[in-house]
């Protein structure tokens, strides 16, 4: 008795133990050796197992279904946020064609605002004004409708003219001429980010809190806070970020993040996609802050190019001929272009001839 007892209670942990196939298959051998209570064990054992199987499934199924939609929606959320950053940022540069301004223009919403050839503009965030100061000290006060929803204003700086714009929280940022910054009166609660075309100079105030982001067509420069030059021409292929303190990251369309130490100029040709970090004097870089062009070995066809963008105006002479001379020195840009002219032509002696009335430069062939 104690025998068959010991062999039915071993059958029955055997049971526990076994996967439902095999129970399947050990009732067929054993079937007429088992009582009803001893199936029905059997039984009950094989429906917790399998029914618990699947809802163990069901739920596994549904927490992985769960999560995916969880990240779609997420990733949907994020790319609706920055895609309609990108939608406002190019909506915007497509109101102004800066090759046909003849003055600095401050653009807020539909309103259409003439600056000063060197204005200076201030944002205040908590009364939502820009305050906008001349070059002769005179000043005015322009409200801005909505800050809170439509925080994005325009500048757009013609060849000749520089802005400088005095962020919400301190930051300066010297827009040079033929170009054109997206900025906002006050910053979302955890970034600070303004759209360049061109090139500007920044002094960026450090807050560990909020990253200050500079982003182009080609490259997004990052920081905490630092001083920089960005040169980010659209139709240009070579772009540029000259580090003078601090440290950047600089993210190109193609390529690796590269983050940059003081005395570095980093260089970046779209076309090729290839980029080059060197060590440089960034002051060769950013003393068009102060109107001054410094000129090393540069040849005259490139310093007459500049002038032509800087003094708007058109100047007559053969390039092939004029590549062939190269001139060093500094010039100031504040002067009258006739003066400049005549600077050149003490700079590179018996080389060349200007006629001041004709704006046309001619070679001297054969100096005396």
């Amino acid at each position: 008795m104690h025998k068959e007892e010991n062999k039915n209670n071993t059958a029955q942990r055997g049971f526990e133990q076994t996967s439902s196939e095999d129970i399947i298959h050990l009732i067929k051998k054993n079937d007429s050796t088992l009582s009803a209570e001893e199936r029905d064990q059997v039984w009950g054992n094989i429906f917790r197992k399998t029914i618990n199987k699947r809802r163990r499934f069901i739920i596994q199924s549904l927490s992985i279904a769960a999560s995916i939609l969880i990240l779609i929606v997420s990733g949907w959320g994020i790319y609706r946020l920055t895609a309609g950053k990108a939608d406002v940022y190019s909506e915007l540069m497509a109101k102004v064609n800066i090759e046909t301004l003849n003055t600095s223009r401050l653009y807020i919403k539909e309103q259409e605002i003439e600056l000063d050839k060197q204005a200076e503009i201030y944002c205040n965030s908590e009364n939502n004004q820009l305050r906008i100061v001349n070059r002769d000290g005179n000043s005015f006060k322009i409200s801005v409708p909505d800050a809170q929803k439509n925080p994005y204003l325009q500048v757009a700086i013609p060849s000749g003219n520089k802005a400088k714009i005095i962020l919400d929280d301190k930051s300066v940022i010297t827009v040079r001429g033929n170009s054109k910054l997206i900025f906002p009166i006050t910053y979302a609660s955890n970034e600070r980010e303004v759209y360049l075309e061109g090139e500007a100079f920044l002094h960026v105030t450090k807050n560990p809190k909020k990253k200050f982001n500079v982003k182009t067509a080609s490259m997004d420069v990052s920081v905490l806070g630092t001083s920089f030059d960005v040169c980010s021409f659209p139709k240009k292929n070579i772009q540029s970020v000259v580090l003078v303190s601090g440290r950047v990251k600089v993210t190109p369309d193609f390529g690796e993040t590269i983050t940059m130490a003081p005395n570095q100029k980093y260089v970046y040709d779209k076309s090729g996609k290839k980029n080059v970090l060197s060590n440089v004097d960034p002051y060769n870089d950013i003393c068009w802050k102060e109107d001054l062009l410094v000129l090393d070995h540069e040849p005259l066809s490139s310093v007459f190019e500049k002038l032509c963008k800087h003094y708007n105006t058109n100047l007559s002479y053969n390039t092939s001929d004029m590549i062939k001379i190269k001139i060093s020195g500094k010039l100031d840009l504040n002067i009258p272009l006739n003066d400049l002219l005549k600077m050149i032509e003490k700079i590179a002696p018996n080389q060349i001839s200007i006629n001041l009335e004709s704006k046309s430069i001619k070679l001297n062939i054969n100096p005396k």
